[in-house]
């Protein structure tokens, strides 16, 4: 995935509640979430938001390789990281143990979506 810093219009930040600083765009470059965002799409994430909230979508760093999954947090402490394109066998669920999630970084929550 392609990332670069946003430019947009000072309300952009303001209706958002996030800094430019902190505005990180990247392409989406698969359809691994696209019942919501789809291939080609412009994301924009929060880079200053990297503590896990449940039902979220991130930004996450995996086995360094940048993948978008919405966050679910399971009461065992499993995370489930979860593509929402209906086609599993494509863009299979990720569940990690508590033990397994060293190896992932958060690397921003999403804020919006423009394009598709």
């Amino acid at each position: 995935m392609a990332i670069s810093h946003l430019i947009k219009e000072p309300t952009f930040f303001t209706k958002f509640k996030i800094t430019p600083e902190n505005a990180d765009a990247i392409y989406a470059e698969d359809d691994a979430m696209a019942d919501f965002i789809v291939n080609g799409d412009i994301m924009i994430f929060d880079i200053s938001k990297t503590i896990p909230r449940n039902g979220k979508i991130f930004a996450i760093e995996l086995h360094g390789r940048l993948q978008v999954r919405q966050l679910w947090i399971e009461a065992d402490g499993c995370w489930l990281l979860e593509g929402r394109n209906p086609d599993k066998e494509a863009y299979p669920d990720q569940r990690f143990a508590p033990d397994e999630l060293a190896g992932i970084k958060l690397f921003g929550e999403f804020v919006y979506r423009q394009g598709g």
